[in-house]
């Protein structure tokens, strides 16, 4: 498998130095902790970007309803058996 380079200029020293102490609380390289931060990252902004998608479907549904209760269930076996984004 291919791995990209990427290049980060001008960072700060307070975060370039909270990086060092992190990764060697881990016993990890730089490279390493910088890779897992970032995967991290982005794992957060996809379950975000799901519970955005889902909360703007409970809303349509929500404005499509009498103003009655109504069961979610249905709802969420739907999003359970969508194919993830």
């Amino acid at each position: 498998m291919h791995m990209a380079t990427l290049y980060v200029r001008d960072v700060p020293d307070t975060i370039y130095h909270a990086v060092q102490e992190f990764a060697a609380t881990r016993q990890q390289s730089i490279n390493a902790c910088v890779n897992e931060i970032l995967n991290q990252f982005i794992e957060q902004e996809k379950k975000k970007a799901v519970a955005k998608e889902a909360l703007q479907k409970l809303r349509e549904l929500n404005a499509s309803q009498p103003a009655q209760m109504f069961d979610t269930t249905e709802l969420l076996r739907q999003l359970r058996n969508s194919p993830p984004r």
